[in-house]
C-alpha cells in the first residue's frame, strides 16, 4: 500500500511479567501489584519518553486525581488507544474481573506511543505513526519495551518467556514475538472485489472494516517463530 492509501500505522507489543498469573486469572491484589511494578518502571523512563500514567475512571488503586475523565476516555477510545470491556471475548476470558480496578494507560507527551496496563496482558505497548510508517512505529514501540524492561529489571522483575516458545501472552496466537503490526488503509476499489478476503488470507493478513466506507485495518496473522524485525518486514511485504 502506498502513502496515498495508508492512514496510519500501528505496532502493538504484548508482554507478561514473570512470576504472575495471566490477567484472566489474576487476583485483586496481584493485579494491583502488576500496576505498581509498571508505574515504578514508567518513572525511570528516559527524557525521550516523557509521559504520564492515568488510571481508568472508577479504579480505586491510584486516587481520583490520576483518573481519566469521561471526555478523555472517549477521545482515547475513538483513537484506538483505550480498550473497552464490552468485547465478548474479553468478558468471557475473565480479563474484566474487578473492572476497572488497577487498569490504566501510560501515554507519551507526543501521543505517539502508549502502554496499556492489565488489559488482555499485563503489558501492551503501542506505537502510532502517520509519517514514519510501520518501521517508525516499530522503532518507537521497541524503545518503550526496552525502557520498560530496564525499569523492571532494576526492581528485580523480568518479562515471561521461554527458549522455545518466546514471549508468553494470554492469547496463544500472540505467543512468540508478541508483536502485531497493523495499518489503517483506504481501499475503496480493492476492498469491493469479491476476492479481497481471499487475497488477505493468502498474504497471512486479517482485515477488519471500519465504520467509514472503504477503510480497513489490516494486521498480521502470525506472531510466533520470528524476531520482531522479521515480523515487521514480513508484514510490510504483504501490504505493499
Amino acid at each position: 500500500a502506498s502513502g496515498t492509501h495508508v492512514i496510519k500505522s500501528v505496532v502493538l507489543v504484548r508482554r507478561s511479567i514473570k512470576g504472575f498469573r495471566m490477567p484472566p486469572a489474576l487476583s485483586f491484589d496481584e493485579r494491583r501489584r502488576v500496576e505498581g511494578i509498571l508505574i515504578d518502571a514508567f518513572r525511570s523512563f528516559p527524557a525521550t519518553l516523557q509521559g504520564a500514567y492515568r488510571s481508568l475512571y472508577g479504579s480505586g488503586s491510584c486516587g481520583v486525581s490520576s483518573m481519566l475523565t469521561d471526555r478523555e476516555a472517549a477521545e482515547l477510545e475513538a483513537a484506538g488507544i483505550l480498550w473497552s470491556p464490552a468485547d465478548l471475548w474479553y468478558l468471557s476470558s475473565g480479563c474484566a474481573r474487578q473492572w476497572p480496578d488497577a487498569r490504566g494507560l501510560w501515554i507519551s507527551e507526543k501521543d505517539d506511543c502508549f502502554v496499556r496496563v492489565n488489559e488482555e496482558d499485563h503489558i501492551c505497548v503501542g506505537a502510532i505513526a502517520t509519517n514514519d510508517g510501520i518501521q517508525g512505529a516499530a522503532r518507537r514501540a521497541e524503545e518503550v519495551v526496552c525502557a520498560l524492561e530496564y525499569g523492571m529489571q532494576k526492581a528485580g522483575y523480568a518479562f515471561a518467556r521461554g527458549d522455545s516458545l518466546g514471549f508468553f501472552t494470554s492469547c496463544p496466537s500472540n505467543v512468540g514475538t508478541g508483536v502485531r503490526p497493523s495499518v489503517v488503509v483506504r481501499l475503496p476499489l480493492l476492498s469491493a472485489r469479491p476476492d479481497f478476503a481471499a487475497a488477505c488470507s493468502r498474504l497471512r493478513l486479517a482485515g477488519k472494516q471500519s465504520a467509514e466506507g472503504g477503510q480497513w485495518t489490516l494486521t498480521t496473522i502470525d506472531a510466533g517463530g520470528r524476531s520482531v524485525a522479521q515480523a515487521v518486514a514480513g508484514f510490510c511485504r504483504s501490504v505493499r
